[in-house]
């Protein structure tokens, strides 16, 4: 062979078969192709097959609510289901994983909108985030996804009370009851002067010097019952009485449309018997509450019985009567028309009475029945206890004692005015910080509850499990026969 090969001899050179040997590199290559899809099944079968397997193939530990399953997959996910209903599925059916969420939480459904594909549980309570999630603090965008623009999700605009909410506490509106209560004054058909029943004594003048015995209350005024309760420790009855807005709000269970159970987180609505008959129960000289027919039968029965017992005094009248049968005895034509007329004089100077705290019809002197809201914010969720560190009159200052004296015009419009902050006073503390205010809590879930309803009396019913069924992921077993 010459020192300048010719092409032909160069290619005699190359193995025509060069492709099919095995060199070390494509040997590498083959066993690590091998050993990826050997592991791959492996790592699947023990998936499947044990429980530490099992923790391994999971997105991430699982909150201390759901601890007691976090091995067991099948009490949560239905086998090619994914939980959101939005998600990507093998198959083509609806995902029927969240019945097991509502076998133990039974909840009512949210205001169903026919734009929303994604209501299912795990839209809004995700899984898988760690021990110490609290699932049900739900984040804003759970929220604001359709709140932003309700209107392109809400098939009834009837209701929405603002359609482009995104955050609190701007843009979020004015509270509705508020704003109402602003407009058309208070709804609770009550003459009531928060800032009289604080000042010492109840009295209608700030300043004690200038009023009369008569024109403020003492301890001693109340019944021996009464006194007992109202009467601070340490006090005197001769004390004038001076209350506390706990004097009459006194906490106790109340739910609203938007809350799934009842809770310690309000008042218990106010009750004459309770709260004001320490101190009015005595001025009234007839029973509280009485219906007009009860009304006029209990007049009658009065100014009968005052007239029988001035029969000693009048003789004249007496020798007219015959013998007294209970029930059937005649009063004389003269004696029926003056107890008609004490009657009528009783029934006005009741009347002026009730007028000084309800309102009454002028013709049949019937009392319009008080309409105080025992939630005033009813889309919401307030929890007083939640704020027992403040004073009331943060919140509230026109119940509080005022300097000047009221007249009673001003105490009728005082009545009428809703002493419940608004959006405002409420975001001095929640809202974003910024220098002195805001930092406290103001996302969604802070006020509204995402649930339109109490659960169904069902939850409570006798269930189905056993400890070991329900320990074991068990949804509902049929009883044995």
């Amino acid at each position: 062979m010459t020192n300048n090969p010719t092409q032909k001899e160069r290619a005699f050179r190359i193995r025509l078969d060069h492709y099919r040997a095995w060199d070390a590199a494509s040997l590498v290559r083959l066993g690590l192709v091998i050993a990826a899809i050997v592991g791959g099944i492996g790592f699947a079968i023990w998936c499947f097959a044990t429980p530490s397997g099992t923790l391994a193939a999971t997105h991430g530990p699982i909150s201390k609510t759901h601890a007691m399953w976090e091995s067991n997959c099948a009490a949560c996910h239905v086998a090619g289901e994914p939980l959101r209903t939005g998600a990507w599925r093998l198959t083509s059916t609806t995902s029927t994983s969240g019945g097991r969420c509502q076998a133990c939480h039974v909840v009512a459904d949210h205001h169903g909108c026919p734009t929303d594909a994604d209501q299912a549980c795990a839209a809004c309570h995700q899984e898988h985030r760690g021990e110490s999630v609290d699932l049900t603090q739900v984040d804003d965008s759970a929220c604001t996804v359709c709140h932003a623009d309700l209107r392109s999700h809400s098939f009834d605009l009837e209701f929405v009370i603002d359609a482009g909410v995104s955050g609190f506490p701007q843009p979020h509106p004015e509270f509705k009851s508020v704003a109402n209560a602003i407009e058309q004054g208070d709804p609770g058909n009550l003459a009531f002067s928060h800032s009289r029943h604080m000042r010492l004594g109840l009295s209608s003048l700030p300043d004690l010097s200038e009023t009369k015995p008569g024109d403020h209350f003492s301890y001693n005024d109340m019944s021996l019952s009464d006194r007992e309760r109202y009467l601070p420790q340490g006090g005197k009855l001769t004390d004038l009485v001076q209350l506390e807005c706990a004097s009459c709000h006194q906490p106790g269970s109340t739910a609203n449309s938007n809350e799934t159970a009842a809770t310690l987180t309000g008042f218990e609505p106010i009750d004459f018997d309770q709260h004001c008959g320490a101190c009015h129960r005595e001025q009234l000289r007839v029973p509280h509450g009485l219906r007009l027919d009860e009304l006029d039968e209990h007049l009658t029965f009065l100014a009968r019985s005052t007239w029988f017992e001035s029969l000693t005094k009048k003789p004249g009248i007496l020798a007219e009567l015959e013998r007294p049968i209970p029930g059937r005895t005649r009063i004389p034509t003269g004696a029926t028309q003056e107890i008609e007329e004490k009657l009528t004089a009783a029934k006005a100077t009741i009347a002026n009475k009730c007028r000084e705290c309800h309102v009454v019809d002028d013709q049949s002197l019937a009392v319009a029945p008080p309409k105080v809201p025992n939630v005033w914010l009813p889309k919401a969720h307030f929890d007083h206890h939640a704020h027992r560190a403040m004073q009331c009159r943060e919140c509230h200052p026109g119940s509080y004692s005022k300097a000047k004296r009221l007249s009673l015009a001003e105490m009728a419009n005082e009545s009428k005015l809703v002493d419940i902050p608004g959006k405002d006073n409420c975001a001095q503390c929640h809202a974003p910080k910024a220098g002195a205010t805001g930092g406290a809590r103001h996302d969604c879930i802070t006020c509204h509850r995402y649930h339109k309803s109490s659960p169904s009396t069902e939850s409570f019913s006798n269930g189905s499990l056993t400890a070991n069924d329900f320990l074991e992921g068990a949804t509902h077993v049929e009883p044995a026969n």
